[in-house]
């Protein structure tokens, strides 16, 4: 069996690793001594695996980057399965990966996979992008007999970009549930969050089609319409206190994302709202009612 590391054993990390524990060698590991195993510890956990998947937020992923891959063999494939963009240099994660992987094999791993269906034995589906043909389908071999539904992607820069997207937009999901939005309505939201995605991902390097993937319309709708979602919560915790306590890759992405897309941020409605609501703070009822001119409900 493959010896595979999860780095990260919070919701997802546990939940991907039952997962893998039927055909692989799973070894745990996190910084928090409580979520690992009795005696691991980072370099054995990652001492000869073949793969490790790093369930960490997008905030704290350079620093793991750094601590891991001294522990890691030349040929072994890191998985990033982070939804967001860096905060201080405001790289996304497959650039993240290409720069700071030491020359090792890297892909994502992105879709909906609510940690707490898959920990109660529900199916999800993934993407697993990667340049890197061999990555890519060396890690789609270890989820072929899973409860996930797994296709392999080459668009590494689409994928990593949905995974930024549809947080933000869950957000946005978040603050029409808690303004009473119908299900017109967000059903409107979401048709007008896929065009957007479209043209953002080709005007930033990425293929259209993506969006219409497992990282882009289908991640959206779990994440935005999933009471399990931390950016759906989020959103709605924005308008209900003004402010949200948890930590929210589409709210920690927003700015950075903002900033790259140039002309076509005009053009992006339904995310510009949401930036001028979690950023901006304005008024949720005004500034998402003028998606449709007026119409709140």
């Amino acid at each position: 069996m493959p010896h595979v590391a999860i780095i990260g054993a919070g919701n997802l990390g546990a939940a991907l690793a039952d997962i893998l524990k039927d055909v692989a060698d799973v070894r745990s590991w996190d910084k928090d001594p409580a979520k690992s195993p009795p005696g691991a510890t980072l370099e054995g956990s990652l001492k000869d695996a073949s793969h490790a998947f790093l369930c960490l937020p997008s905030w704290t992923l350079t620093k793991a980057l750094a601590d891991v891959t001294p522990f890691l063999s030349p040929g072994a494939v890191i998985v990033g399965m982070s939804k967001g963009i860096e905060t201080d240099k405001g790289r996304t994660v497959d650039e993240l990966l290409a720069e700071t992987a030491g020359g090792r094999p890297w892909a994502i791993m992105s879709g909906p996979m609510l940690a707490a269906e898959l920990s109660a034995g529900m199916t999800g589906g993934a993407v697993i992008a990667s340049p890197d043909e061999a990555a890519r389908e060396s890690t789609l071999d270890l989820f072929k007999k899973g409860r996930l539904a797994v296709e392999p992607s080459s668009d590494a820069r689409g994928v990593a970009l949905c995974g930024v997207l549809k947080n933000v937009y869950a957000v946005g999901l978040g603050i029409g549930a808690a303004l009473g939005w119908s299900d017109n309505l967000r059903g409107m939201y979401v048709s007008l969050a896929v065009r957007e995605a479209v043209l953002i991902l080709t005007s930033l390097g990425g293929q259209g089609a993506t969006v219409l993937g497992p990282a882009g319309v289908a991640d959206l709708v779990a994440t935005g319409f999933s009471p399990h979602s931390r950016n759906r919560r989020f959103g709605e915790e924005i308008v209900k206190n003004g402010s949200c306590p948890l930590e929210s890759e589409g709210c920690a992405s927003l700015p950075p994302l903002m900033a790259r897309l140039g002309d076509v941020r005009s053009e992006a409605k339904a995310l510009e709202a949401v930036h001028r609501v979690v950023i901006g703070r304005e008024k949720a009822a005004e500034v998402f009612g003028g998606l449709w001119g007026g119409r709140d409900q």
